[in-house]
């Protein structure tokens, strides 16, 4: 997703069809014990398309398949281990889980943050040496940012970092 800040998920219930497709479109998910997930479409007649476009490169193909084709639950703990969800927590804990995430990138350079992204967002789609070049380029544009030269002074300074976002 194009926001240069981090989008988190908090699955309390279960994250079925389109669901799915919204916690596997954020950047950070957390789920709750009891949480099921599935991109059951098929079932009502509709091809699953979107529901896998994000998890194709992580999992195998004969399991995409039966996911998209059966439309079979998993659970938090299975997404969890298919790197659909970053934390799994009981379900009194998912939004406190969510929102502790959240204040860590209070602290953190938001220039940082939204290059990160869009790297990520285009590291997919290269091959090796293309990544190393895509991550040589953002290191540039964030050292040649407000915030990345911030990073230098603060710590020249030996002070916390004031971030501009610029």
């Amino acid at each position: 997703v194009n926001f240069p800040k981090p989008i988190i998920a908090a699955v309390e219930g279960d994250a079925l069809g389109g669901g799915f497709s919204l916690v596997e479109a954020c950047d950070l998910a957390v789920g709750a014990e009891e949480s099921l997930f599935a991109i059951p479409e098929i079932i009502d007649g509709l091809a699953p398309a979107m529901g896998v476009s994000g998890i194709f490169a992580n999992l195998p193909k004969k399991q995409i398949m039966s996911l998209g084709l059966l439309g079979t639950k998993f659970t938090a703990r299975q997404a969890l281990e298919w790197g659909m969800l970053n934390f799994v927590t009981p379900r009194a804990g998912v939004v406190e889980k969510a929102e502790e995430l959240a204040r860590f990138f209070t602290g953190v350079s938001p220039t940082a943050v939204k290059l990160y992204k869009e790297l990520c967002a285009d590291m997919g789609m290269r091959d090796y040496e293309n990544r190393l070049r895509m991550g040589q380029a953002m290191m540039i544009a964030l050292f040649k940012s407000q915030d990345g030269m911030e990073v230098l002074n603060s710590k020249e300074e030996n002070r916390p970092p004031h971030w501009t976002g610029r």
